[in-house]
């Protein structure tokens, strides 16, 4: 029996392997395989790790291909991000996808809009982007040149796409005044899977935590750095000090206990032993560390920003993101009160719930048969 429209056959994701969209294209990729989609993993910028190539490997009904392509918001110039796009949709219409996922929204305005009728259904995840990061970092200043025409392809690629995917309301509003107020936007939140620290007792280590890209100013991980100073216990902070561009220079911390980048089974060894998970971010489209420190029945210590008000109110404590002594003043409130501990952690956790790789998978399967049916309507179905 041929399969209906709402059931794609075979889907091309892009990923790259730096930060949250690895772990989102992971996710999505086995939930789609496990409803019977063939899922084709476009793997873009640097190399997979080793643990990566093993995390894809275990997944049956998912093909991962190595592009041998730049990361779009790490492209030199235009001229370069354009080239990659071809090359890209050069190598997807190999597989004869249904779909296209790009989670690379730059390549895309390589595409014509004379093809929107006949070209295979584009479906683009948008988890954070250059205009909106800088607008949050540098409040008031205008985007330099040098990353102004990334804001301009970038604008070009949403206009490409049938659908737009973003993780939250508040990352929506963030990105409308940069790309258009009339920008079609379905807000499907990411989902991950339950970690095994759901049957520990809530908040029961004491280790306190963070993690995130440690390079990347829109982490805040400064603020965290000087409360960190200011406590009797150190705060962890994992994740990559350096950039991967080329000539990109480390961050430097002077409180904190860095511990590295950890892959999965490490990241989840030290969630398991951590009380609290902190987070200073001033810019935050989601927050997958955040969820999965909730997962793992963290109590949350969260800068006050809409995405995590959106997302964790009533979950979680929330800090002016740059008052360091008010970060070190939870943390320090938290570690004594063991009774107030526990029953954040156990909100954070009843919260994750919500926040299931069943749920974004049905939601954005359902969001690819859309955009196919609506774009058969548009040509005509076959005789």
């Amino acid at each position: 029996m041929p399969r209906m429209l709402s059931e794609p056959r075979r889907i091309v994701i892009s990923t790259d392997t730096v930060g949250g969209v690895w772990t989102y294209a992971l996710d999505l990729a086995r939930a789609l395989a496990d409803r019977g989609i063939e899922v084709v993993l476009m793997i873009v910028g640097p190399s997979a790790s080793v643990s990566q190539r093993r995390s894809v490997d275990a997944i049956g009904g998912v093909t991962p291909v190595v592009a041998d392509l730049p990361l779009d918001w790490a492209a030199r110039d235009e001229r370069e991000l354009v080239d990659a796009g071809e090359a890209f949709f050069n190598q997807c219409r190999a597989f004869d996808p249904d779909v296209i996922h790009l989670n690379s929204p730059g390549f895309a305005a390589t595409l014509a809009r004379e093809e929107a009728a006949s070209r295979t259904p584009l479906v683009v995840g948008l988890h954070s982007c250059v205009a909106s990061w800088w607008s949050a970092v540098f409040p008031g200043i205008d985007l330099p040149p040098d990353l102004a025409w990334q804001l301009a392809i970038v604008r070009r690629g949403l206009a490409r796409a049938d659908a737009v995917i973003v993780p939250s309301h508040a990352f929506a509003a963030a990105i409308k005044p940069h790309y258009g107020h009339g920008l079609d936007i379905e807000v499907i939140p990411n989902g991950r899977h339950l970690s095994n620290g759901g049957g520990r007792q809530a908040g029961a280590g004491g280790l306190v935590l963070t993690a995130g890209r440690l390079w990347d100013q829109g982490k805040n991980v400064a603020t965290l750095d000087r409360a960190a100073a200011q406590l009797a216990m150190p705060i962890e902070a994992a994740g990559p000090v350096c950039e991967p561009r080329r000539g990109a220079v480390a961050a430097a911390f002077h409180h904190l206990r860095l511990v590295g980048e950890l892959d999965r089974a490490a990241m989840q060894d030290r969630l398991d032993e951590a009380g609290i998970f902190v987070s200073a971010a001033i810019y935050e489209p989601f927050g997958l560390a955040v969820l999965e420190a909730a997962q793992a029945r963290c109590a949350l210590v969260l800068s006050d920003i809409p995405t995590f008000r959106e997302l964790w109110d009533g979950a979680a404590v929330f800090v002016e993101p740059s008052d360091a002594y008010g970060f070190a003043r939870e943390i320090e409130r938290l570690r004594a009160d063991g009774a107030a501990r526990l029953a954040m952690a156990d909100a954070a956790a009843r919260r994750a719930g919500g926040f299931g790789i069943d749920a974004m998978a049905t939601e954005t399967a359902a969001l690819y048969g859309r955009v196919a049916a609506c774009r058969l309507a548009s040509v005509g179905a076959p005789a």
